[in-house]
């Protein structure tokens, strides 16, 4: 609660919170996992955050025929950063979904706001994924979403 309580308000996010959420989602993470496991889950979550960013910032340096940073001016480094922290937390398939799930709460809190005058022209992207994972992390615990296990992982080369 305090990520989206500091990027609603402040439009940033301490970067102390980040590696203490990191370690402490990786200790609950591990809990279900084993560590080789959760390891390769996370690499495979990165990957596919990597290729989201290059992906975008290719989208972007094509759109103003110039090199764009994706890092400065469209996503602040504390959501960035925080969607790793979030590649620890779910199997793959869910982290994909919850990351799109996540981009298009961004894009209805972007259209919202523009209603009001004076609006924000930043999206508080962190603030909203900490939100969604707060509202997702006791419906897990419920299974109240479907089980994307890891099974996948069988089909990896060893």
């Amino acid at each position: 609660m305090v990520v989206v309580y500091q990027d609603f308000y402040y439009r940033a996010i301490s970067w102390l919170l980040l590696p203490a959420l990191f370690v402490l989602l990786a200790l609950l993470r591990s809990t279900q996992l084993p560590w080789q496991e959760m390891l390769t889950i996370f690499g495979i979550n990165v990957g596919f955050t990597l290729f989201l960013l290059v992906g975008l910032s290719a989208y972007f340096s094509l759109k103003e025929l110039r090199l764009v940073n994706i890092a400065e001016g469209y996503l602040g480094s504390g959501d960035i950063l925080f969607l790793l922290v979030l590649a620890v937390v779910f199997p793959t398939l869910t982290f994909i979904l919850f990351t799109i799930g996540s981009f298009l709460l961004g894009i209805l809190f972007f259209l919202f706001n523009q209603l009001r005058p004076k609006a924000e022209p930043t999206i508080p992207l962190a603030g909203l994924m900490a939100a969604l994972l707060v509202v997702y992390l006791p419906l897990a615990v419920f299974q109240v979403f479907p089980d994307f296990s890891t099974a996948y992982l069988s089909l990896l080369p060893q």
